[in-house]
């Protein structure tokens, strides 16, 4: 893979006995489908006429949103845990993914946030979870598939 992508940040690789190794790929696993789920249902609400406030389109995507928070959550704790196990820090601040995970973990606080405090009307906080979903996506995706790197 090095050859393939010789300006890529790779990491020593960690074991993978941890159980927190398996947690943070199922849970972040589960967390990025909760979150695609959150977009699908957050689109299809900005997309309809409905807009009472106790309409199933605005409470499903919220649903969804508040499980992504959560699995994603549990994911970046225990991924933190496993990389203190294998490299004696949580937190590797020039890995791409892992700043990239806050960031998504920062959008969701905000759409959990706004949708709480009911700052913004029902159709934005719907077009931010369709928005937030899409951005949470690339985002989650984008130091997966290879040559990212932050320019500092």
């Amino acid at each position: 893979a090095v050859q393939l992508f010789p300006k890529d940040f790779y990491l020593p690789f960690l074991r993978s006995e941890s159980p927190f190794a398996h947690i943070t790929l199922l849970a972040g696993a589960a967390g990025r489908a909760c979150f695609v789920l959150s977009m699908a249902w957050g689109t299809v609400f900005f997309a309809s006429a409905a807009a009472e406030e106790g309409g199933l389109c605005m409470r499903v995507p919220l649903f969804w949103a508040s499980w992504g928070f959560v699995l994603w959550t549990l994911s970046m704790f225990s991924g933190e845990m496993w990389a203190y196990l294998g490299w004696g820090t949580p937190v590797v601040w020039h890995d791409p993914a892992i700043l990239l995970m806050m960031v998504v973990w920062f959008v969701y606080i905000a759409l959990l946030h706004l949708h709480f405090s009911r700052a913004w009307g029902l159709r934005s906080r719907a077009a931010f979870a369709a928005l937030g979903g899409i951005f949470a996506l690339v985002l989650s995706l984008l130091a997966d598939f290879g040559p990212f790197r932050p320019p500092w």
